[in-house]
């Protein structure tokens, strides 16, 4: 792991000095995004008696945030500059290719396999995804539901955040006073939970929290503020209190663990606090990840963990329409098991086949617009974050 940058005053160091902030390569992290689609998939499948694996999609949005907002200081700190042209050039490659190919074969399924009135909803789910905005698409009086394209709403929430958080960056780190950030940042969370527990107590249907980008925001939003503060260096002053992150972490695992099995979609504590005690809870374990490796974060690097990490946003992208389709056609025909069988491995041999003949030949394109992703990751990998997980399962599509 690279050096992290003791700051003593309430300045943001915007200096070139390329030891101000690096990151490098985490397979830890890898491996904790490996969790969290195999959740999500398991939730998705109806498998495992997993009712609560919905939380992987904010343990996935805490890592955004962290990973995306630990690109942009890095590149800010060298350069005086975020370089929104180049970051949006790198979204763009590292997402819409592996996308389009699900779409085009998300229109074939529409118009030659399915029924007319569901080629409807998924030819419509088409158009929200590509413009993103499959979240709010799916908030009532709208039917919650497109198809096999339903798990698109959290993509669309992550490239609001892509679209909006690098310029709100940019104005934050120009005021160069830490605390203020802080304080702006620390309001913005609290606006967003609060949201969130005002609609339910308004009894508001809970696909609007679910769904909404404006009460998921804070779970972004956590995972940008430990980035900040990992990259002033205020916790390296803290080496000596590595047991108290290596505690609460192992706490915090146990408890998202625990909801894993416990927690249902559309029970209260999801919507006055659950959301944010999970993505607080990720929080901690990834710094302690990264700050404090230890026999938990070797647990995390596990090879196979990693490697499922690694091809992720395919297993993300394919799971939901292999599912979905996998349902049409052979549900009630065979033993579950088999059934399961089916659409898990299908999963994974189109999201390897994504990885190795699509993502890979566009990563490496992408790294022409690098100009702070390089530092955190060799050419081979990459720890940007381009999952957007998370399904409430087909039934309430």
């Amino acid at each position: 792991m690279g050096s992290i940058e003791h700051v003593n005053s309430g300045q943001i160091d915007e200096g070139a000095n390329a030891s101000a902030f690096e990151l490098g390569h985490q397979p830890a992290l890898d491996g904790l995004r490996g969790i969290a689609i195999l959740v999500v998939m398991a939730f998705n499948g109806h498998m495992l008696w997993m009712q609560g694996g919905f939380v992987g999609v904010d343990i996935f949005f805490v890592l955004s945030g962290f990973l995306i907002t630990s690109i942009l200081v890095q590149g800010y700190q060298r350069n005086a500059s975020i370089g929104l042209k180049d970051f949006y050039v790198r979204r763009a490659l590292r997402l819409l290719p592996a996308l389009f190919v699900l779409v085009l074969f998300c229109i074939g399924y529409a118009l030659f396999l399915q029924p007319a009135d569901k080629a409807v909803d998924t030819l419509k789910g088409v158009l929200y995804t590509i413009f993103y905005v499959a979240n709010w698409a799916q908030v009532p009086p709208n039917p919650p539901g497109i198809g096999p394209l339903s798990h698109a709403w959290s993509l669309s929430v992550e490239e609001q955040f892509y679209i909006i958080w690098p310029l709100l960056l940019m104005g934050l780190l120009k005021l160069k006073n830490k605390g203020l950030v802080l304080l702006i940042l620390s309001t913005l969370i609290a606006i967003s939970v609060i949201c969130s527990i005002w609609l339910w107590y308004a009894k508001v249907s809970y696909f609007r929290m679910y769904f909404g980008s404006d009460t998921r925001a804070h779970e972004l939003l956590i995972g940008c503020v430990a980035s900040l503060l990992m990259s002033w260096g205020v916790f390296h002053r803290l080496t000596r209190l590595g047991w108290a992150f290596h505690l609460a972490s192992v706490i915090s695992l146990a408890g998202i663990l625990l909801s894993l099995f416990l927690v249902r979609y559309n029970a209260a504590f999801v919507y006055n606090g659950g959301f944010t005690l999970i993505c607080l809870g990720t929080a901690l374990l990834i710094l302690d990840l990264v700050l404090f490796p230890s026999v938990l974060s070797r647990g995390f690097e596990f090879r196979p963990l990693v490697w499922i990490g690694k091809i992720s946003y395919g297993l993300y992208l394919w799971h939901y329409p292999i599912f979905e389709a996998s349902r049409r056609f052979f549900e009630g025909r065979m033993n579950p098991v088999f059934f399961e069988v089916i659409g898990v491995g299908g999963t994974f041999l189109a999201a390897t086949a994504s990885y190795y003949l699509l993502e890979r030949p566009f990563l490496r394109l992408k790294r022409r617009f690098d100009t702070a992703a390089s530092l955190l990751s060799p050419p081979s990998q990459t720890i940007e974050n381009p999952m957007n997980l998370g399904s409430i399962g087909a039934d309430h599509r």
